[in-house]
């Protein structure tokens, strides 16, 4: 993401995989631990700034869909990986429930013997033009 857009935050709740990521990271983003769950699924609303594209792939995603909502811009999307998971479908229907059309994206992953789902959920005159 980070040669494609302005900024990028992200907000991991793995101290392990957080000090991995930020020995390499572009300047252009910005990395926050938050190892408390409830801290990581509320960050994004507590930080007061409007995201365009927010990706939902950590833990808690119900409640990180919930607030990913409260901080999206009026263009913005949704990105929900392992979108297939029935553990997802009261964030999936709070999504659907505001007015967002999906589009899935089908595959195998690596190393996984079956298919999974990502889900791009947007709204007319979304910042991606879909």
């Amino acid at each position: 993401f980070s040669e494609r857009v302005k900024s990028v935050v992200s907000v991991e709740h793995n101290e392990t995989w957080f000090n991995e990521l930020k020995k390499s990271l572009p300047s252009n983003i910005q990395i926050i631990l938050k190892t408390d769950t409830t801290d990581y699924s509320k960050f994004i609303t507590e930080s007061n700034n409007k995201f365009d594209i927010i990706l939902v792939d950590g833990i808690e995603r119900n409640e990180c869909i919930h607030n990913a909502l409260i901080a999206l811009t009026e263009q913005g999307v949704i990105v929900l990986d392992d979108s297939e998971r029935s553990d997802y479908t009261g964030g999936i229907k709070e999504i659907k429930d505001r007015g967002f059309r999906d589009l899935e994206f089908w595959g195998i992953a690596p190393g996984i013997l079956f298919k999974k789902c990502t889900t791009v959920f947007y709204r007319h005159n979304n910042c991606l033009g879909i």
